[in-house]
């Protein structure tokens, strides 16, 4: 496998991002007003607005302006799965790490030099 189709395999398969479990969402009307609320919050925080209001936001509202919660559709119902707020423990942090070590290794990461598979897995460790 080239080195652009192991990136590309990476950007669809491989996620280093804790989420939590998933919920149904009971109406699909509702996911698309949700929607609009991530992607203004995601705009006003880009925009430089006020820092007061930007303190105002919750935790979960700065992480989905980050990185949108997960949706998909399964059996006619709508399905969400937002990244977990959680702090990580020790045992976590460890199990990542030899996670990474793991996809490092498994998409033949170049050691030295710039390498576009190492790019997109620390791109994950924000």
């Amino acid at each position: 496998m080239s080195v652009d189709e192991n990136v590309l395999l990476l950007q669809s398969k491989v996620n280093l991002v804790q989420y939590e479990k998933p919920i149904l969402i009971p109406n699909n009307n509702q996911t698309k007003q949700e929607k609009s609320s991530v992607k203004n919050n995601a705009h006003s925080l880009e925009s430089g607005d006020d820092g007061e209001e930007c303190e105002r936001q919750s935790c979960d509202d700065v992480l989905n302006s980050i990185l949108p919660p997960r949706e998909w559709e399964k059996d006619g119902k709508t399905f969400r799965q937002c990244i977990s707020n959680k702090p990580a423990t020790e045992l976590n942090v460890k199990k990542l790490s030899e996670k990474f070590d793991t996809y490092l290794r498994q998409y033949n990461a170049k050691e030295v030099g710039i390498c576009p598979i190492k790019q997109e897995l620390y791109g994950q460790c924000f």
